[in-house]
C-alpha cells in the first residue's frame, strides 16, 4: 500500500508539471533530456491523462528524480517545480528567492 503522503507528493508534482508544460514542450523535454518518446510512456488520451502516466511511469521505473531534474532544467524559474524539488533537496534556491532574484535583474540598454 502507498502512503498517503506519497500520493500527495504524486499529485503536487503532477499539478506542476501540467501547469507549466503543454503537450509539445513535454515532449521535448522528455525525448531530449531522459531519451524517452512520451507517446510510448502514455497514451495522448488528454494532457492531464499523459501526465498522470508519465509520472506513474518514472515510479514504477525508478526515474521520478531524472524527470524532476529536467523538469527545473527546462522551467528554471516555475515556483511550483522549485517549491517541490525542495522536499528532496534538488534545488538549493526557494520560490521566494527565485521571484527575489529575478526581480531585482537589471538588463543592460544595447545601444547601437
Amino acid at each position: 500500500m502507498i502512503h498517503s503522503s506519497h500520493w500527495e507528493q504524486f499529485r503536487e508534482f503532477w499539478e506542476a508539471l501540467r501547469g507549466e508544460f503543454d503537450t509539445p514542450r513535454l515532449t521535448r523535454m522528455v525525448r531530449f533530456a531522459l531519451y524517452k518518446r512520451l507517446d510510448e510512456i502514455a497514451r495522448p488520451v488528454d494532457f492531464q491523462q499523459v501526465v498522470f502516466g508519465l509520472i506513474q511511469d518514472t515510479v514504477l521505473g525508478g526515474y521520478t528524480m531524472e524527470l524532476l531534474n529536467a523538469a527545473l532544467q527546462s522551467q528554471p524559474g516555475n515556483e511550483r517545480l522549485l517549491a517541490f524539488a525542495q522536499q528532496f533537496r534538488l534545488s538549493a534556491v526557494t520560490a521566494e528567492q527565485g521571484r527575489i532574484v529575478r526581480g531585482n535583474q537589471k538588463f543592460i540598454q544595447v545601444s547601437q
